[in-house]
């Protein structure tokens, strides 16, 4: 006859999802990169700029929706000045499209918030780009 698993079997299950044995990956488990880190100037309007988003197995991961967007100067110390950017999916699955009206030479910081499909968490990431003469 077999005994029947105690309360210390069901907390130590339990304490095997919590802490880390659970099927979803977290938010931190992702990066933004840059396809290309650099832009002339003359070129800024009309050349979108690419990203991906980028599981731990070097993947990059398709059918993120974008819930915040951010694009602005503060690696040059100028956080308050913005420029109005939208991302949107490419031909390449994983690869997004950033299109931005760069008003300035500089570095320029993208900064996303994520949904990505089948993770509860919310990713996200922020990657620094050039804007050249």
């Amino acid at each position: 006859m077999r005994p029947k698993p105690g309360p210390a079997i069901a907390v130590l299950a339990a304490a095997f999802f919590v802490v880390g044995g659970g099927v979803n990956a977290g938010g931190d488990d992702f990066k933004l990169v840059l396809v290309k880190a650099e832009v002339g100037l003359a070129k800024a309007a009309a050349e979108p700029i690419e990203i991906k988003l980028v599981g731990k197995s070097g993947q990059a991961v398709a059918g993120a929706t974008f819930t915040r967007i951010r694009l602005d100067m503060a690696p040059d110390g100028m956080a308050m000045h913005t420029a109005k950017a939208t991302l949107s999916p490419t031909a390449t699955p994983g690869v997004y499209r950033l299109e931005a009206d760069y008003s300035m030479i500089g570095r320029w910081q993208l900064s996303v918030a994520a949904k990505v499909p089948g993770e509860s968490e919310t990713v996200t990431g922020k990657v620094v780009l050039t804007v050249a003469p």
